[in-house]
């Protein structure tokens, strides 16, 4: 049976009031709310309680963790001829938790021009082919192996007014090739 909505308390702690529970039944709350930035960032948790003279109940509903990944694609120079140096950096960033081998990224993409004798690095450190990437020269299908990108997690500062900034994480891969 649909209910009235409940009554509404801004916090913290916010408390909705009013909500009742049939004997043998159930009630559905459903709350969404829009991030800002004075929402304290990180892990954490909701707790839930409620109770009436014979029940206290509670829950505590941990906040979801886990890497928020974006990446951009740039190509350098915008004109090159054949047989000259071409640069595709892949510019991976990161609003959340840490993404490592365990999270199994993997960047690919197909080249075009197609490139030979290729250079890839991941923040200036060479990789290898066949441990870290494959590549087919033929088609130009490019991939990393599960595992071998990571991406630093974002930090999070509490500002002057109570706002929280936040640094996302990143990662540059940067393949270069003759084309």
């Amino acid at each position: 049976m649909l209910q009235s909505a409940p009554a509404v308390t801004a916090g913290p702690p916010l408390v909705f009031s009013g909500v009742t529970v049939p004997a043998g039944g159930s009630a559905v709350l459903i709350y969404e709310a829009e991030v800002t930035d004075w929402a304290p960032l990180g892990t954490g948790a909701a707790v839930i309680t409620g109770q009436n003279t014979d029940l206290t109940v509670s829950a505590t509903v941990p906040a979801a963790a886990a890497p928020q990944l974006g990446i951009t694609k740039t190509v350098a120079p915008a004109d090159v001829a054949p047989g000259g140096l071409l640069t595709y950096t892949f510019t991976l960033t990161n609003t959340g938790t840490q993404a490592d081998a365990a999270q199994e990224i993997v960047v690919s993409d197909v080249f075009d021009p197609v490139l030979s004798d290729l250079a890839v690095t991941l923040d200036g450190a060479p990789l290898s082919a066949a441990a870290d990437y494959t590549y087919d020269e033929a088609t130009g299908a490019f991939a990393t192996v599960p595992g071998a990108v990571t991406v630093p997690a974002a930090a999070y500062a509490q500002q002057s007014d109570g706002s929280w900034a936040v640094t996302p994480g990143a990662a540059v891969l940067s393949v270069s090739g003759t084309v």
